[in-house]
């Protein structure tokens, strides 16, 4: 879907937001998984684990 963001946003590149991307960002979410992967579980940032919806998450990923 071309102009649409798709994905979980706390594991998307900051690009994402801008529209301005290329490749790199699945770089990016590659560094993500080889992150969860090597540590042997996923956390998320106590801030985003205390998120009511995803429209509450949504509105914390683009605040930063």
């Amino acid at each position: 879907m071309s102009g649409s963001i798709v994905g979980t946003p706390i594991h998307m590149a900051p690009e994402l937001f801008t529209g301005k991307y290329d490749n790199s960002v699945d770089v990016y979410a590659f560094g993500i998984l080889f992150w969860y992967l090597c540590s042997g579980h996923v956390k998320l940032p106590e801030a985003f684990e205390r998120c009511a919806s995803k429209d509450h998450l949504w509105n914390n990923v683009r605040r930063g």
